[in-house]
């Protein structure tokens, strides 16, 4: 009788189980970022892993991400975001990429703008960066410059550094 009991005991148990594990709701997985992204992104299916999440293509991000972490809808917006948070004006300052690692320059980084080794105003920061295999383009904010026009000819030449560095030094 005991054998019988406990036979059957564990038979419900079986059951049970095989009835909770049916019903489980599924976990919903969410898509991974393939890379470091920054925030204002525009999602490419490159950029997830794994790469069947087509809702999220052409979608902005709206934080910056690290690589392997997770990306959810409400993580992204359909257009893109302001990186300005008052009025300005805005240089774009090219910097091959191997130099943007190697200096850890990313957005937020305090810059310092050098034009012929020379400071070109005060420090800034970088407010978005976008790069591609072997180069990037940093776009910072210019500060007032006293008793100055700021001519667009005269930062062709311009690269940035971290702020605490010595322009002449880069």
């Amino acid at each position: 009788m005991i054998k019988f009991i406990l036979g059957l005991t564990y038979f419900v148990l079986v059951v049970v189980c095989a009835y909770l594990v049916s019903t489980r709701a599924p976990s919903r997985q969410h898509a991974v970022a393939a890379q470091a992204l920054l925030k204002n992104h525009q999602l490419e299916l490159r950029d997830l892993l794994p790469a069947n999440y087509a809702a999220l293509q052409g979608k902005f991000l709206r934080t910056s991400v690290e690589d392997k972490s997770p990306i959810t809808e409400d993580m992204v917006a359909a257009e893109s975001q302001s990186i300005f948070q008052t009025n300005g004006i805005a240089a774009f300052v090219a910097i091959e990429k191997r130099r943007a690692v190697v200096q850890n320059i990313n957005v937020g980084s305090s810059v310092q703008i050098c034009v012929k080794q020379k400071p070109f105003g005060a420090t800034t920061k970088v407010e978005a960066l976008q790069c591609d295999e072997s180069n990037c383009m940093a776009t910072v904010k210019l500060g007032k410059i006293d008793n100055q026009v700021i001519d667009p000819a005269s930062l062709t030449d311009a690269t940035i550094i971290p702020a605490a560095s010595n322009c002449e030094t880069k």
